[in-house]
């Protein structure tokens, strides 16, 4: 009756289409239109079926609509964000109705593909738990606060009709006919609101345990009560209800749906609970379906079609065919479990950091549409991926309370996990050929990742405060520190970092990037939010400018910067930076909402920005197009440019370009043909790129630099002149 844990195959076999939206999503924009949206269900804690489409209450992602015509196949219509945070819906006609943190939201979907938000009400408590709706009135519970009565006649502007007593914490509401249905301390209470602005008391039942959920069929009421698990009330004479029977369920009976003769109860930890109803005497449970490791988080279901929607927090709505009440068979999921917190792009393929969702890899089937592939939940549902980085035919995954994985790739349909590195309270990794940097809230580690599996420590360094990003630059890494700014470390020797400069800058660390010789350092809560420094001399940024603003994620591709902006700007900006100390500005696009700063990737004029909620594509074609300097082309041959400085000694900077993302292999050969250094042994993106040639450990003398990118080569000579 339940089924085993998910591995990484058996996970991705549930998929079988990608769930798009194409909501309308923007107030404002110049050269960037938006393309599409992958929606993330972090935080689900509602679902009503209504015909062929599913209602989803969402804390993050707000109202998200799907036909389920298919309920296999479920089709994302449209995600609404809402400043809410949604807990629970209900559907009446034309209109859904969202109670949530702050009262409730009245949604007008008459057109499921663009749901328009008409009117919300902030309840007497400021919290609204969960609503009903009968005619022209909702039925809000408040929790401790009671029970209110609210005019939704106009939606616009709905208004307070009554506050209902109700003898205690009211935790859930249902309304069938004339009668509102009520928990209300350690009880089940029955009011008359046939005139809902005066509603009368009719009858309460004492109960060992509140609550959490009620539906009324024919007469009975189902009660999802903790605890006790369901509980069968007669109240077909609604002045004396009283206990009919009584299914004790394994853990916590949060939600009830009932379907034939079966009652479907979401049971936190123990999932989802089928009970044989059709002697109300005797509820006995006859099947269920478990997600193993899912801790604490099925919090409701509904049913229709044969099918039960359960809502679980992090894991967004799980869809079980149950044809077969005894043997559920999970078929679908929507929307996309977990939150986006990063995205990357490999080759034809894009990786996203989805928090409790793991790893998921989508293909590009064009720009704007991605198919999900491969899926990898390292460790249980109760892990938090934060951030990702892929080199060569691996991902690197940091885990915020287990540390570092490693992910064999090279068949996206079938990530496997090989490596691990221990680590709590993990933030950020970069990874630089074979060497990789993990940042914490204790300092940083620098990890031997040339073999996979078998990653090793190779030095750990504390600092006194949390490390948001680090940056990796051959010889140097870069530390955005919380407290000390920006801070260099020689990590010429991996096992013994030496720390040669901070250059110190107000606000809170951001985010940090490398664009050819420049590097930009976002912070937060200060004027001057983004500093350019000049690193060509990479042991001493140079600052050379500073700009205002609030600025987010960052990423480039040829010669155009991408960044996202939080608070109050709440959008992505393209900019020209043929000259990097000054930024020109191109394009962008403004957000309805927030946009978590997140992180952007690049491929081909697209923008994919993970932001929390959502991994929304952008096309940002038209503004990459745009040129406000004498910049001589918008394509790049492969090219070795000359070192800089020439002679040098003991350190020189070396560039090539790429016009297309490449295996790269850039070594350094004396006169006699002997290798002397490998500088870069990986993949690189297309564009520019520099690296450090350091000759300290050779004689004076002129070397040979040899690059090969695919069928390309390409060789230079260097002088060494101690």
């Amino acid at each position: 009756m339940g089924r085993p844990p998910l591995t990484a195959k058996t996970a991705v076999a549930v998929i079988y289409t990608a769930l798009l939206s194409t909501a309308a999503w923007g107030q404002d924009s110049l050269n960037v239109t938006l393309a599409n949206q992958l929606i993330y269900g972090g935080a689900t804690r509602g679902v009503c079926i209504q015909g062929n489409i599913a209602y989803i209450a969402d804390g993050v992602a707000g109202l998200i609509i799907a036909d389920i015509t298919n309920p296999a196949i479920p089709i994302l219509l449209s995600a609404l964000s809402l400043d809410n945070e949604p807990t629970d819906i209900t559907v009446e006609g034309n209109y859904a109705y969202l109670a949530g943190w702050y009262g409730i939201s009245i949604i007008d979907v008459i057109n499921p593909e663009a749901p328009i938000l008409l009117g919300n009400y902030l309840a007497s408590s400021g919290w609204a738990v969960d609503i009903d709706v009968s005619g022209d009135y909702t039925y809000i519970a408040e929790s401790y606060w009671g029970l209110e009565v609210v005019n939704i006649s106009d939606p616009n502007h709905p208004c307070q009709q009554a506050v209902i007593d109700t003898l205690g914490s009211t935790e859930a509401i249902f309304v069938g006919g004339n009668i509102l249905y009520s928990s209300t301390g350690l009880g089940f209470m029955l009011t008359d609101i046939s005139v809902p602005s005066t509603p009368q008391f009719i009858s309460y039942l004492n109960l060992a345990y509140q609550p959490r959920d009620i539906k009324v069929v024919d007469g009975v009421a189902y009660l999802a009560s903790r605890e006790a698990g369901l509980i069968l009330v007669d109240v077909s004479t609604p002045a004396v209800p009283f206990i009919l029977g009584i299914c004790d369920t394994p853990y916590d009976a949060r939600a009830v749906s009932v379907y034939g003769n079966y009652a479907y109860v979401a049971d936190e930890d123990a999932g989802l609970r089928v009970i044989d109803v059709s002697l109300p005497t005797n509820p006995t449970e006859v099947g269920f379906y478990v997600w193993s490791g899912l801790s604490g988080q099925t919090l409701d279901v509904a049913t229709g079609q044969d099918h039960a929607f359960v809502v679980t927090l992090e894991l967004g709505v799980r869809i079980l065919n149950v044809e077969q009440p005894v043997t559920p068979v999970e078929v679908a999921f929507i929307p996309f479990p977990g939150n986006a917190y990063d995205v990357v792009i490999s080759g034809n393929h894009a990786f996203v950091a989805a928090a409790s969702g793991g790893l998921q890899i989508f293909e590009i089937v064009t720009f704007s549409q991605l198919q999900l592939t491969g899926w990898c939940i390292p460790g249980g549902y109760s892990d938090l991926i934060r951030d990702i980085d892929v080199e060569g035919n691996y991902a690197y995954l940091v885990d915020h309370f287990f540390g570092m994985r490693s992910v064999d790739v090279s068949d996206p349909s079938n990530p496997v996990l090989c490596g691990y590195i221990q680590m709590d309270f993990s933030w950020n990794i970069d990874v630089e050929d074979d060497l990789a940097i993990l940042c914490h809230d204790y300092g940083f580690n620098l990890i031997d990742i040339s073999s996979p599996a078998n990653m090793t420590i190779l030095s750990t360094t504390s600092l006194g405060s949390s490390i948001n990003k680090a940056l990796l630059n051959g010889n140097y890494a870069y530390i955005a520190d919380s407290q000390e700014g920006l801070v260099t470390y020689d990590i010429s020797d991996p096992s013994n970092p030496v720390r040669i400069n901070e250059i110190a800058l107000e606000g809170n660390a951001g985010q940090i990037f490398k664009c050819g010789d420049f590097l930009y350092v976002v912070r937060s809560f200060t004027t001057m939010g983004l500093h350019i420094f000049n690193i060509s001399n990479p042991a001493v940024p140079l600052e050379v400018n500073a700009l205002a603003g609030e600025w987010g994620a960052l990423q480039s591709s040829w010669h155009y910067l991408y960044a996202t902006a939080g608070w109050p700007t709440y959008r992505l900006t393209i900019y020209d930076i043929d000259d990097p100390i000054n930024p020109q500005e191109v394009g962008f696009y403004q957000c309805l909402g927030h946009l978590p700063l997140g992180s952007i990737a690049i491929k081909d004029g697209y923008a994919y920005v993970a932001a929390n909620s959502q991994v929304s594509m952008f096309d940002c074609t038209q503004a990459a197009s745009v040129l406000t300097s004498n910049w001589p082309g918008t394509s790049l041959a492969y090219h070795l440019h000359p070192c800089s400085p020439s002679p040098f000694n003991p350190r020189t900077s070396l560039r090539f370009d790429l016009p297309a993302a490449s295996h790269v292999r850039l070594e350094v050969f004396d006169t006699a043909g002997r290798e002397v250094a490998t500088l870069v042994d990986g993949r690189r993106e297309a564009g520019s790129h520099t690296v450090t040639f350091d000759g300290s450990g050779l004689a004076s003398g002129v070397y040979l630099v040899r690059l090969q990118a695919g069928d390309f080569v390409q060789t230079r000579k260097v002088v060494l002149l101690k």
